[in-house]
């Protein structure tokens, strides 16, 4: 599965967000990010091949699992909300998006896979929510 084409996506789906990116983003993204939030990466997790199904040849299931990770600032506002009242409508967008949406090359929709907290660091929370999708391997 290729991750581009979530990126994308995403940036065409998903205006709360004000950046979205790939691992290489975020690895620079936690030094240099403060001035774009909220942001998301888009990061591989890995995959799960199911057994091959055809003698002689190769048929595989293939389930694919990738993480968003979200980056909100964690400040308070006048008047007590929380940016993480705003991270929950964020993520709300995002989930919306993708549930259900076949990214190319895949033949499984999106679906969500579970979610953590990641950390908090200098006044910014960083969030994790999980999905997968699936795709078969044939032989060629």
């Amino acid at each position: 599965m290729k991750i581009k084409p979530i990126i994308e996506y995403l940036k065409a789906q998903c205006p709360l967000l004000k950046s979205v990116g790939g691992a290489a983003d975020y690895a620079e993204g936690k030094k240099l990010l403060k001035h774009q939030l909220p942001a998301a990466f888009v990061i591989p997790l890995g995959d799960i091949d199911g057994p091959n199904s055809v003698v002689g040849e190769v048929h595989q299931e293939r389930r694919t699992a990738f993480a968003l990770i979200f980056a909100q600032s964690n400040l308070k506002k006048a008047g007590g909300v929380d940016d993480v009242d705003e991270l929950q409508q964020l993520r709300a967008q995002v989930r919306d998006a993708l549930l259900g949406w076949l990214p190319p090359e895949c033949d499984q929709a999106i679906e969500a896979a579970g979610g953590k907290l990641l950390d908090f660091d200098d006044a910014v929370l960083w969030w994790q929510d999980d999905y997968a999708t699936g795709y078969a391997i044939y032989s060629q």
